[in-house]
């Protein structure tokens, strides 16, 4: 066996372990109201393109329902960034 599978693991003082899961707490909230706030501004945006489209023509329950489902299903698909 190597020398370096032999070494003990670091471990961390028991309050910076404590702040580091405080922030990675802070930081999961973060993201969290980050996406509720993209879907939100999903959901603005199609409202707002269903009120405007209607201003000029006379769309189909379809043509709305889709542009609903397209502005709400539109940001759950972006890709995470880690």
């Amino acid at each position: 066996m190597s020398d370096v599978a032999k070494q003990p693991r670091l471990q961390l003082p028991v309050r910076m372990r404590a702040k580091l899961v405080q922030f990675q707490r802070r930081v999961w909230i973060v993201k969290l109201v980050e996406g509720l706030c993209a879907a939100a501004f999903g959901l603005l945006v199609s409202y707002l393109a269903v009120f405007l489209l209607d201003r000029f023509i006379d769309s189909s329950a379809l043509l709305r329902t889709v542009i609903l489902l397209t502005g709400s299903l539109g940001l759950a698909g972006r890709r995470r960034r880690r």
